[in-house]
């Protein structure tokens, strides 16, 4: 998502990806909002896991969830007046990853917060 733009992922939703098939990467330049509950937690995991929402890839046991093949979340760095911000909380990442790029800042920084 663009500098300024901000994704808002209510509680309970489950986002799913198939990274082996399509580019999966959610790469965060704006902001992204995932707060869930301890009821109702956001997840981001892969299409094969039927463990999170179900069988959503609608082919019973066939497929399971490997490492590598779940949401890839990327924040980063193109704009430096505007910068990326993450707020995860009750959040799951399953199957993926979470990175953050801090375009060389030092993080021992009074400038870089981390939470």
């Amino acid at each position: 998502m663009a500098p300024g733009v901000t994704l808002t992922v209510n509680p309970g939703a489950v986002v799913k990806s198939n990274r082996w098939y399509s580019s999966a990467d959610l790469t965060v330049n704006g902001r992204l909002v995932a707060v869930g509950t301890a009821a109702s937690p956001v997840a981001f995991t892969s299409l094969s896991d039927d463990s999170i929402g179900g069988d959503t890839n609608f082919d019973g046991t066939l497929s399971t969830p490997s490492a590598g093949s779940g949401v890839h979340i990327n924040v980063g760095t193109s704009d430096e007046s505007r910068p990326a911000s993450v707020v995860l909380d009750h959040v799951r990442v399953a199957w993926g990853s979470l990175s953050v790029n801090t375009g060389g800042a030092d993080e021992r920084s009074p400038e870089y917060v981390a939470r």
